[in-house]
């Protein structure tokens, strides 16, 4: 009996097996299937031709601009606006009473979308292409959340194994529903709106780059991985059209890019000449079309127009500032969930921390990223450090994505903090990320511990896997009742 119990308990994540890939599939389905009952608004597709009625939505609008040859939107300027010395000031916009179109980009008179163009390329187009309608915004957000899914499945696969070949079984899958979790797709299907249009995408790009560069890394076909480096290449380029803060956690892959170039060996040169080419070309002619097309818009190649919105505030005047360190690691990483009545008896607030000489700060429902469990996992790597020095088995490139995570981690929630304040959308900027490794590094460590710390580190492992779906559960839950669901 004791033997069946660990045979089973003990099973491992084999990736040449069946039923390790049936097993694998067949929990990315019902991630899938969950999408669906956290649908906030109808989905559909609506007719649009070319000189007929304007879309509605701002990714529709983007793409009625392009079909009439131009990449300012349609959309009428009042005089009064763009006489303002400052249109950005809405002091200033109050009292001059004008009417302005809420958060489009308003920049030398025209209105532009100052959103990434990813979702168009990807999602609008194509749909257009085939059926000669565009999609609504619940309808592309619904399609990027499962790409979400499923992007973020393979990321986790082919991470995990890259830092251990066969993790248990168990624990590989119920991280694999944490990290899905953390990930910010559900609750992305559920508001809908054309915020979570950019958040989904930039998902859906960038775990689609971590998987392929990855996979590319361990392929031994010279021709299947120069392949997978291209469309490494393309997908890190679509993030940056998606959201550019996102691409920056795409960093943290680059170590085992570097690991690969240095095993280089002379005999091998040319392979790795092609190897490098196959994902340095494709990505310089990516960031040269990202900086085209902001220079076309906003006269700079590295201006994303984000300064130019018509919001609330002047964004422009929101700067870096050392003084809100606290406040932005307190808000990204450490506020927690609420106790509330109802299930699943956990639920968000608006908490604010800030100096008392504090400019304007944007404030949502939120909770930091340890509130999910997962993440809290990149803080054991010491130990997985310590036990593999022992053992004489460091590996350097490990070391450098899990240290490069956390710094890139920090140092994009302070810019965001800084730049725009704190609401979920800003907080998946890093979650996954770090949700990602963080279960990396603790199947690693319950692969590597011994004695009672195993099964304790398996069953740690286990929890936060478990906290990260509640803690989704109850964000999820707060917003739809906050939306009136």
């Amino acid at each position: 009996m004791k033997n069946m119990i660990n045979k089973i308990f003990g099973a491992k994540f084999c990736p040449e097996k069946l039923i390790s890939n049936l097993l694998f599939a067949l929990v990315v389905l019902l991630l899938v299937g969950a999408c669906f009952p956290t649908l906030g608004k109808e989905t559909e597709l609506y007719e649009y031709e070319v000189g007929g009625a304007v879309p509605a939505d701002i990714y529709g609008r983007q793409f009625d601009a392009w079909k009439k040859g131009q990449i300012e939107l349609d959309i009428g300027v009042d005089r009064r606006l763009a006489a303002l010395e400052n249109p950005y000031d809405p002091a200033a916009r109050s009292a001059a009473k004008v009417k302005f179109s809420w958060d489009y980009a308003f920049f030398d008179g025209k209105y532009y979308s100052y959103f990434g163009i990813a979702p168009l390329l990807t999602v609008h187009a194509p749909i257009h292409a085939f059926t000669g309608k565009l999609p609504n915004v619940p309808l592309a957000c619904l399609i990027l959340a499962i790409a979400g899914v499923i992007a973020t499945a393979f990321a986790y696969r082919e991470v995990v194994l890259r830092f251990i070949k066969k993790p248990n079984l168990w624990l590989f899958l119920l991280g694999l529903a944490g990290v899905v979790s953390a990930s910010g797709v559900y609750l992305g299907a559920l508001c809908a709106d054309m915020y979570y249009v950019a958040v989904l995408s930039a998902q859906v790009f960038s775990m689609a780059f971590v998987a392929l560069a990855v996979r590319a890394m361990k392929t031994e076909k010279l021709w299947l991985r120069m392949t997978l480096l291209v469309l490494a290449a393309i997908a890190l380029t679509l993030t940056v059209w998606s959201r550019p803060t996102v691409a920056l956690m795409c960093v943290a892959v680059f170590p085992l890019f570097i690991e690969f170039i240095c095993k280089i060996k002379k005999d091998t040169l040319k392979d790795g000449l092609l190897t490098v080419g196959s994902f340095a070309l494709p990505l310089m002619a990516g960031a040269a079309a990202v900086m085209w097309y902001n220079a076309a818009r906003f006269g700079s190649p590295l201006d994303f127009g984000a300064n130019y919105q018509l919001t609330v505030s002047d964004v422009s005047l929101n700067t870096i500032d050392f003084k809100y360190l606290f406040s932005s690691f307190f808000s990204y990483f450490l506020c927690p969930m609420w106790q509330t009545e109802a299930y699943p008896y956990l639920g968000m607030q608006k908490i604010k921390v800030l100096p008392e000489d504090a400019r304007y700060f944007y404030y949502d429902r939120y909770c930091g990223v340890f509130a999910y469990g997962l993440p809290l996992g990149i803080l054991a790597y010491p130990r997985l450090a310590a036990i593999e020095k022992n053992r004489g088995e460091r590996d350097i490139a490990k070391t450098a994505v899990v240290a490069v995570t956390a710094i890139l981690a920090l140092g994009i929630a302070f810019s965001d903090f800084c730049i725009g304040g704190v609401n979920m959308r800003y907080v998946y900027d890093i979650s996954v990320m770090l949700a990602l490794v963080s279960a990396a590094v603790l199947m690693n460590l319950t692969e590597k511990s011994d004695g009672y710390a195993k099964p304790v580190t398996g069953i740690a492992t286990a929890l936060l896997s478990l906290m990260s779906i509640w803690t989704n559960m109850g964000v999820v839950e707060t917003i739809r009742i906050a939306l009136g669901g």
